[in-house]
């Protein structure tokens, strides 16, 4: 009896295990009665000592034994999910749901060497990935698109090969960016001001007016959902120039206005992740501010 408890007792958890425990002495106790009755000597201290010492070792391994387990599956969950995830998943496990629909690839053929991608291209590669994701619809062709992609990722291989070349991150995803509003519908001008389609000036500055375009801006308050812009600027976007250091800090000013609108309120996750790795890196004033690569 006493092994078959102890072989049984590690496979149970805590209250079946006390339960077990309790209702083993209890049967001893009454026996012991009975056959005490009955003239019938039964030990009962060695035997609940043993049950007792049992039942507390058992615990403490298996409280130790699941712990490592608990710490180990935190530590490999964590490398792919947030922490208020894994907590979640570790509280209650049937949360943990697999699914989705299988497809079976036919025929793939190799396009050139697929170099690994790292530091700021890899993370700018996350955030295209991500864009596709929020604002392209599924089965949905975009031959134009593909090609883009593929040229983005192709140049952040080559930024990633040569840390020199990471200022040359910016071009590359407005360029990307633009050719993925246009696929999907965004009618992004960039050549003649709105309502009056005057071809821009590159002197003049411009608001450039969300779902509307780039109107001559003047001395009052700038309209809602506006970014200012010089004319030099949507004219270097237009024909997809980016020497001028200007024109690229207002392309990304730009694109955001205009990619947050898409995304109706959906947050992207690689600019959340970039804020909190400038957080963690760079405590201080600076650490607001978002990636220089999205």
């Amino acid at each position: 009896m006493d092994r078959a408890y102890v072989l049984a007792l590690p496979g149970l958890r805590p209250v079946p295990s006390i339960g077990i425990t309790l209702a083993l002495w209890l049967g001893l106790l009454l026996g012991a009665h009975f056959g005490f009755r009955r003239g019938l000597w039964i030990p009962v201290v060695y035997p609940s000592l043993a049950m007792g010492l049992a039942f507390v070792a058992i615990t403490i391994h298996q409280f130790f034994t699941e712990e490592r387990q608990r710490m180990w599956t935190k530590k490999a969950f964590q490398q792919y999910v947030s922490h208020d995830v894994v907590e979640r998943i570790m509280d209650d496990p049937t949360a943990l749901q697999f699914g989705g629909e299988l497809r079976t690839l036919k025929s793939a053929e190799p396009d050139g060497a697929a170099t690994p991608l790292g530091g700021q291209g890899l993370m700018s590669a996350f955030y295209l990935n991500e864009l596709l994701l929020k604002l392209t619809h599924r089965d949905d062709p975009h031959e134009k698109l593909f090609a883009a992609y593929d040229e983005a990722i192709g140049a952040l291989r080559a930024i990633s090969r040569d840390k020199a070349a990471v200022a040359t991150i910016e071009p590359v995803l407005r360029r990307f960016e633009l050719t993925l509003l246009q696929e999907v519908g965004y009618a992004v001008e960039l050549a003649r001001e709105a309502g009056s389609r005057t071809p821009i000036a590159a002197e003049r500055e411009y608001w450039y007016v969300v779902e509307r375009g780039p109107v001559p801006a003047g001395e009052g308050e700038p309209p809602p959902d506006t970014v200012r812009l010089r004319g030099l600027t949507l004219i270097d976007l237009e024909r997809g120039r980016f020497e001028d250091a200007a024109t690229v800090a207002q392309a990304k000013q730009l694109m955001r206005l205009l990619i947050n609108h898409s995304l109706d309120g959906q947050e992207l996750s690689t600019r959340a992740l970039v804020r909190e790795m400038r957080t963690t890196l760079a405590p201080g004033p600076s650490s607001k501010e978002e990636g220089s690569s999205r």
